[in-house]
């Protein structure tokens, strides 16, 4: 060979080799963008030296097919939508996340002087002294920023003033043995379809509006359970209804989510995830039942008169009353008497 053939092949060894290097990096920066982050109060808020500590976790959710390394790199906390302070993170703030898996970073602190929380929250100063955790959550937001893969910096923002008002009024009775995933992932659709959308966030919506979009989802998603759905039909609807409760509530773990408003998840990344709270549940139901020309509605519902909804899950009306689905319990047809419901 030649210099010139020499030449040539180097230059496109080095073409390939750059390729390969950006595929790598440009992919790997498409699949973090749907890794999610969910900040919660991680204890019990204190009082010292006339300043408020509030400790902080975040858990953070891979639903990519590989392992992704997530580091936070800082953040800050609000107190009634005023930037005050900025968030406390831990020297380790660094994780690697299995494919498909959740892990939790803790340590994470805000610190508040109560002169400067006086300037905002004056009528509630004394509740918050005293560590009053539901009053706290509704004026503490915190934004954290985070670098996924080396490569994708994200900045997400948490209201805990949804904690406090949104929170799931049940909850399902421990964790669940579930039955194998290879029962039904022959009825899926490819993994790659989850690329297409995901985590649709409503930022400062209303449970209404939530109820709404998951309408929405279910409609615009429907190939997520087309074959699935076909291999749930039973001879009659309650025993299709039956059907359906029984395999989410044996293949679907219950996994609490911080707000029935923070995103709504389409049914094929709750099927392979095998794990979703009451609106990822619903969401599910909606989609297999509206495949099998089964008509329902989405119920929200209020516990103890406590002011707001709490629960959402699925009914199927008959000609008598409704058939419940709502695997959060653990009995189908079952439904915990509520205060107060509205139907979409």
């Amino acid at each position: 060979m030649n210099n010139k053939g020499k030449i040539f092949l180097i230059l496109g060894a080095a073409a390939v080799g750059i390729a390969m290097l950006w595929r790598k990096v440009s992919g790997v920066s498409d699949l973090a963008q749907n890794v999610t982050f969910k900040p919660y109060i991680n204890g019990i808020p204190s009082v010292k030296n006339w300043s408020l500590s509030v400790p902080v976790g975040v858990e953070i959710s891979n639903p990519t097919s590989g392992r992704l390394s997530v580091e936070i790199k800082g953040g800050a906390a609000y107190v009634n939508g005023t930037e005050l302070v900025t968030l406390s993170i831990p020297a380790a703030a660094k994780v690697d996340i299995a494919a498909n898996g959740t892990s939790k970073l803790e340590g994470l602190n805000i610190s508040a002087p109560i002169t400067t929380l006086l300037q905002f929250i004056s009528d509630n100063i004394y509740n918050v002294i005293n560590g009053d955790l539901e009053q706290i959550k509704k004026l503490l937001s915190v934004r954290v920023d985070a670098v996924v893969g080396g490569t994708l910096n994200v900045s997400v923002t948490h209201s805990f003033a949804d904690d406090a008002t949104q929170n799931l009024g049940l909850v399902s009775n421990g964790r669940r043995s579930l039955k194998p995933f290879s029962d039904y992932s022959a009825y899926l659709p490819p993994r790659t379809e989850l690329l297409r959308t995901d985590n649709i966030v409503i930022p400062g919506g209303s449970v209404e509006d939530t109820v709404r979009l998951m309408r929405e989802v279910v409609r615009t998603t429907l190939s997520d359970t087309a074959r699935l759905s076909r291999w749930l039909r039973r001879n009659t609807v309650r025993d299709t209804v039956e059907s359906v409760w029984n395999f989410v509530y044996n293949y679907i773990q219950y996994e609490r989510d911080s707000s029935l408003r923070e995103q709504v998840r389409r049914p094929l990344r709750t099927l392979y995830d095998r794990a979703g709270d009451c609106d990822c549940y619903a969401t599910l139901i909606g989609s297999i039942l509206t495949n099998l020309d089964i008509p329902f509605r989405f119920r929200i519902a209020e516990y103890n008169n406590r002011g707001y909804y709490q629960h959402v899950y699925v009914i199927v009306p008959t000609e008598r009353g409704y058939y419940t689905c709502d695997p959060v319990l653990d009995r189908c047809f079952e439904e915990k008497p509520p205060t107060r419901i509205k139907d979409f």
